[in-house]
């Protein structure tokens, strides 16, 4: 499923290592039988270190789960994974997941590895569970039938491999049949599933987070972003000539001769590259002053021509008369896009639309396009081997139907256990975080106040949501692949169109449940946790209390901190972007994150191959702010009392051990370039690193000394919340 879009800067700030491009309105609440478990939960929920300890013991006793026989140990972290040959102070990375690191092999299908995918590989096995199940029962229901036939669709390669290309001809023939760049901007614009050179969505508006807004930003690239375009660091070079082969053998494939081919392909990255050399850069981006352009449809067609507006709004379905002003994310951008598209040749402009057409369904194609789709993305990761037909079938059906298919993951797979700890956790540490905000330095009365305000409002959703999406209303065919991928495509454009005119729905979700993540919303001002992201090493409400606030109480302060972050901290308690800093509390801020940055630049995850501070900080300092309030969450919950030393382990070193297992990881070079070239987080390791070595009780907890590599002088260590 294409998730409704509702972010206009970067609206939805992530945990995990990767942030989908295109991201839905989160929001949500629980049943009414749900709600008084959860009450109830409260009432009889321990508040002191010692009661809670003994009541997750007592839980595991009682449901036959011996904790000692669990794989994160009897209290929840591996010791064994550790490498008590490294410091603590040179690597805490490797000392705690040193061990594991040496002797692990990435699978063969993968780029990397970690935490995150073996969580995420369980929950797509009770994912294939359910899709299974679809298939097989007497009586399916509506879902159920969709369910089963878009699988069965999909895994119906010989059928594919017979059809070649024949599925898609419908719409190249439509894009041949364009002769000039007008017309076919308008042939693309009325068919859903099909390229167009920029994004055109519905999503919050910013101004007035109650309604929708019509929003336009920057796109028409095949690769992941301008770099790959323009810069002849890291390995862009290599990928880049990956990405020529990759288009040549589609045209190819499609029926051009090789010469012919190989001429068209030239011409097609030509005509990206123009495209990335206008974009927006990712630091610009993520600066939501730059990204908030508020124009009508006139100062846009005005702006911007060379693309018919009017008219392509029109023939995708969007209804003018609710459109008032517009946000325009990257101006210029736009604008040069739409220049450029205007002056393009016609012939370039109709290969191009054909090659993005086949690149975005290469996978529901034959072989042939299967298998030049991979070679690129080979070239991206280094993964030998491409991941299973049923595997990849499970992916698409999570994304096409996540929401049917989640309904039935958390009635069986989330307990009620949890969701009462998560209450209590996330309550703790939204209390540390006020503390917080009473005892800095450096922050004026006001703006304290205004960051009070915007706290209490907080919303948090925790496992499920209330509403969810209804597509039963999509034809879903055994022997129509392609079609089925379309008419999703244009269920998913119609309702993200309907939505204007509308108020906006805040209990809707930005992911499904058996997603393995979590996020921050500024625009919904509010935190969500899915289900599936509340397990080990995550969550385990049966664990100890200092591993479960090093690892989730860590995660629920780094979403709320994603509210205080670089970005988020331009956004007021309703959500509105709005300017609520003094000018002296800015000037503050802004110095210290500028130290954050010069920290993380720093960090050379390969040799000559540097993360950028700038782009990573909004969730640097999300990880050191989430960990120091879930720091202060848990030395909260001891209510003065000493946390027990379990297997020679002290609190305070649990603590550090439960975040620093989260971001177990491994990866290949190749996938750790595009990494860093496209994602907005740190690697893994500095994730770790580069949190504990401004966190005082780390010091105290592994005695790290002066001369250790890690060490940062006190008045260094980087202090913002």
């Amino acid at each position: 499923m294409i998730r409704r879009i509702s972010l206009a800067f970067a609206s939805i700030a992530a945990l995990a290592l990767a942030v989908p491009a295109a991201t839905a309105h989160p929001g949500g609440h629980h049943d009414d039988d749900a709600a008084a478990v959860l009450e109830a939960g409260r009432a009889q929920a321990p508040t002191s270190y010692e009661a809670l300890f003994e009541t997750v013991t007592d839980r595991a006793t009682a449901s036959g789960g011996s904790l000692e026989a669990r794989r994160y140990g009897s209290w929840g972290v591996d010791l064994t994974q550790r490498d008590t040959a490294v410091k603590p102070g040179d690597d805490f990375f490797a000392y705690v997941n040193g061990g594991w690191y040496r002797g692990f092999e990435i699978p063969a299908d993968r780029g990397d590895y970690g935490s995150f995918n073996a969580l995420a590989e369980l929950s797509d096995r009770r994912v294939a569970a359910i899709i299974r199940e679809a298939g097989q029962v007497r009586s399916p229901s509506r879902s159920q039938q969709q369910i089963a036939a878009l699988y069965a669709s999909f895994m119906d390669t010989q059928r594919l491999d017979r059809l070649g290309l024949a599925p898609l001809q419908p719409w190249l023939s439509r894009i041949d049949g364009a002769t000039t760049p007008q017309v076919l901007a308008l042939v693309l614009a009325s068919q859903p599933g099909m390229p167009f050179p920029v994004n055109i969505f519905v999503a919050t508006d910013r101004r007035d987070t109650t309604r929708h807004q019509l929003n336009v930003s920057q796109g028409g690239l095949g690769m992941p972003e301008r770099d790959f375009y323009l810069s002849d660091g890291s390995n862009f070079p290599a990928v880049r000539a990956a990405y020529k082969a990759y288009i040549t053998r589609l045209l190819v494939l499609s029926g051009r001769s090789e010469a012919d081919a190989t001429a068209a392909a030239e011409a097609v990255f030509a005509f990206e590259k123009s495209l990335a050399e206008v974009h927006f850069t990712r630091a610009d981006n993520r600066d939501p002053s730059k990204t908030l352009n508020t124009r009508t449809l006139r100062q846009l067609a005005g702006d911007a021509r060379g693309l018919p507006w009017q008219d392509a709004m029109r023939l995708s379905g969007i209804d003018l008369s609710k459109v008032g002003d517009l946000n325009v994310s990257q101006p210029s951008a736009v604008a040069g896009i739409a220049a450029i598209w205007a002056r393009t040749d016609v012939a370039v402009l109709r290969d191009w639309a054909r090659l993005a057409l086949m690149r975005s369904q290469a996978d529901n194609l034959s072989r042939a396009f299967r298998d030049a789709a991979f070679a690129y993305q080979q070239a991206q990761t280094g993964q030998p081997q491409q991941r299973a037909r049923d595997k990849r079938g499970g992916d698409l059906l999570g994304s096409a139907f996540g929401d049917a298919i989640g309904q039935i993951y958390v009635q069986r797979y989330f307990p009620a256990e949890a969701r009462v700890a998560m209450d209590e956790l996330v309550a703790n540490v939204k209390v540390a975080v006020g503390r917080r905000i009473d005892g800095l330095e450096w922050m004026s009365d006001a703006t304290k106040a205004e960051a009070r305000r915007k706290l209490a409002a907080f919303t948090v959703k925790v496992g499920v949501p209330e509403v969810w999406d209804d597509k039963t209303s999509v034809d879903i065919r055994r022997n129509d692949l392609v079609g089925n991928m379309m008419r999703l495509a244009a269920w998913s454009e119609a309702d993200n169109y309907s939505r204007l005119g509308k108020p906006v729905d805040k209990r809707e979700w930005g992911m499904t449940p058996q997603t393995v993540n979590a996020y921050y919303s500024p625009t919904n001002n509010e935190i969500v946790f899915p289900a599936a992201i509340l397990q080990p090493p995550f969550f385990d409400y049966r664990a100890d209390p200092a591993v479960n606030y090093g690892g989730i109480g860590a995660v629920i302060g780094h979403e709320i901190l994603h509210g205080f972050d670089d970005q988020g901290r331009r956004f007021a308690a309703d959500g509105a972007q709005r300017d609520w800093w003094t000018a002296e509390d800015d000037a503050q801020f802004r110095a210290r994150a500028d130290r954050l940055v010069e920290q993380y630049n720093r960090f050379e995850p390969l040799p000559g191959l540097f993360v950028n501070g700038r782009v990573s900080l909004g969730e640097n300092i999300a990880d050191l702010g989430g960990t120091t309030v879930a720091l202060d969450a848990w030395r909260a919950s001891l209510g003065g009392r000493e946390a027990p030393v379990l297997d020679g382990t002290t609190g305070l070193q649990r603590f550090f051990y439960g975040w620093a297992q989260v971001w177990q990881f491994k990866s290949r070079d190749e996938n750790m370039r595009r990494r860093v070239a496209t994602a907005p987080h740190s690697p893994p390791k500095f994730r770790v690193n580069g949190v504990v070595r401004n966190h005082d009780a780390w010091y105290e907890a592994f005695n790290v000394q002066p001369g250790d590599a890690l060490y940062v002088p006190p008045e260094e260590r980087v202090r913002l919340w």
